[in-house]
């Protein structure tokens, strides 16, 4: 792979009508299931295949597991990321610890920010730019957002206590989709997929 992060994404497509979804995830990946289905985290799943596929590596989905903390782990020394909102989704492959996230701007109000104490410091970030990383950080991590509470954005880096963190962020329609890795200045290859699956 000669780029950190491959980023896929693609907007929802419609669910068939005549599919079983739960079903389907639980065929698919049977050590993965979640609590809840829904039909972008299917889609997921396929786009994580094919971005297995890109990277000229082999893929089950027998081999995806989760983590105590719920964090989704593949065998090997691969990490990914997933997020998906109503109508993107995005998933993000690495041999480097990797979070990403997707949302559309509308959905983000300043006082979740406020409320968790974000610092934006010398960057002109929407409240969307900056909850997507703030997300990102956090699946990076392994944490939950409310760990990351005091995270301090500085353009293409975040601070968390002693910890400095890459990102890059991409506008797609209207939505926002920020990616976190610990190794700064990663480059990632981005990858939009017109038709699921």
């Amino acid at each position: 792979m000669t780029t950190d992060v491959i980023l896929h994404y693609s907007r929802v497509s419609p669910q068939p009508d005549s599919w079983d979804v739960t079903q389907l995830f639980k065929d698919l990946a049977p050590n993965y299931f979640p609590s809840r289905v829904a039909w972008p985290r299917v889609l997921a799943l396929w786009l994580l295949r094919r971005a297995f596929v890109h990277a000229g590596q082999s893929f089950e989905f027998s081999s995806l597991k989760r983590l105590p903390n719920g964090q989704a782990v593949v065998a090997g020394e691969w990490s990914f990321s997933i997020s998906h909102s109503e109508h993107w989704v995005a998933v993000a492959l690495s041999r480097l610890p990797v979070g990403v996230d997707v949302e559309r701007a509308a959905r983000v109000l300043e006082k979740h920010l406020r409320f968790l104490n974000i610092q934006n410091l010398g960057a002109a970030l929407t409240p969307a730019e900056q909850w997507v990383t703030l997300e990102a950080v956090a699946k990076l991590r392994g944490d939950g957002i409310l760990k990351c509470r005091g995270l301090v954005m500085r353009g293409p880096e975040a601070q968390l206590a002693e910890h400095r963190i890459a990102i890059e962020r991409l506008a797609i329609d209207d939505h926002w989709v920020a990616i976190a890795s610990p190794k700064l200045g990663f480059t990632v290859e981005k990858i939009e997929h017109a038709h699921l699956p």
